[in-house]
């Protein structure tokens, strides 16, 4: 019986993890993108400027007497808002930028300690990307130690709550994202990245803040901006691409680990959408495949595919069913409500 009992404790019906997506900044006009929208904020303590693109739409003064102590401001991804808070002369302030239903697009609602005010919001469930960093998510440090473990995850995260765009043309910072899917089609592990990181340096300031030119004059010889394309697409075509490396699904076939870059040698995958079939929850370590959790939404087939140095797994059906061997790619008859687990990938 103790036998039995650690061996079903082992197995976990679903995955978790434990971070939470909220960088920050303490600077004085950092730069964001409001979740749900395509308006970029920069914030100081006494100013808030609303830009759509590069034009200022909307400009906020606050009622602030400075100096202000520990100005922050927060990209709060877990509630899809911008919040702001520090210590003025007269006092500790706070408030949240919200994305709106209404002409204006977003709402700023003051907090007073009391009940947040914030708006209702339709919650909905997303992917949410490991690669296993625990660091404090201080985007200033994080943009200088420069760790894709760190930046990827979170990169992913907002991209998934920002309005698609039409693809962004090879022009500008955007040149960078053809180069991204350029080197996974390449399938070289060890150059994956490298596009990655030119991106996330010419594209982005603030925390995420996207933008057609690189406005650090880093040296980048970029192509000539020359269509009206919007640089949003950086962050939601660069969630696609962020995806593609770990994860993809076409015609009932799912994926794993299809171009792992060789830096990424842990990492968990959660809630990932399986078009209409359903959902899963993956895990790898030492850069191989160790455990996947299939969710089926609807009757069907599914098959999936693994690494070339993979010849078999095991298929259970609960967490006692001592399961059978399938080799990458065999048609797996799925039930709508069960719950598959594979796992004991082997060479």
């Amino acid at each position: 019986m103790r036998l039995l009992k650690k061996r079903h404790a082992a197995v976990d019906m679903r995955f978790t993890i434990a971070e939470r997506y909220r960088p920050f900044s303490h600077q004085p006009g950092t730069s964001s993108v409001l979740p749900g929208t395509n308006l970029r904020f920069q914030i100081f303590p006494s100013l808030v400027r609303v830009f759509e693109e590069d034009t200022v739409v909307s400009e906020i003064n606050l009622a602030v007497l400075g100096p202000v102590k520990d100005f922050t401001v927060q990209l709060d991804l877990e509630k899809g808002r911008i919040r702001v808070w520090g210590t003025a002369s007269t006092g500790y302030m706070r408030y949240s930028i919200y994305p709106a239903s209404t002409q204006e697009k977003f709402v700023l609602v003051q907090e007073t300690g009391e009940k947040d005010k914030a708006p209702e919001c339709k919650k909905v469930t997303l992917e949410r990307l490991s690669l296993g960093s625990s660091k404090a998510q201080d985007w200033d440090m994080v943009k200088r130690r420069f760790d894709m473990t760190e930046i990827l995850p979170v990169w992913f995260f907002l991209g998934q709550q920002i309005e698609e765009k039409d693809c962004a043309p090879a022009e500008g910072t955007a040149a960078f994202l053809h180069e991204c899917r350029r080197a996974i089609i390449s399938d070289d592990s060890r150059r994956l990245l490298e596009p990655f990181k030119l991106l996330f340096q010419s594209g982005f300031d603030g925390i995420l803040a996207p933008r057609k030119t690189d406005s650090d004059h880093q040296g980048f010889h970029l192509p000539p901006v020359a269509s009206d394309f919007s640089s949003i697409a950086l962050l939601s075509d660069g969630a696609k691409l962020i995806r593609s490396l770990f994860f993809s699904y076409n015609d009932c076939v799912v994926d794993i680990l299809p171009a792992l870059p060789v830096e990424f040698h842990s990492g968990r995958f959660i809630d990932l959408k399986c078009g209409t079939q359903g959902t899963l929850d993956m895990e790898w370590t030492k850069k191989a495949i160790r455990r996947v959790i299939f969710r089926a939404n609807e009757n069907g087939v599914i098959r999936f595919a693994l690494s070339r140095e993979i010849n078999q797994f095991r298929l259970r059906l609960s967490e006692t069913d001592r399961g059978q061997k399938l080799e990458p790619g065999t048609p797996i008859e799925i039930v709508a409500g069960k719950t598959y687990y594979l796992d004991r990938f082997e060479k």
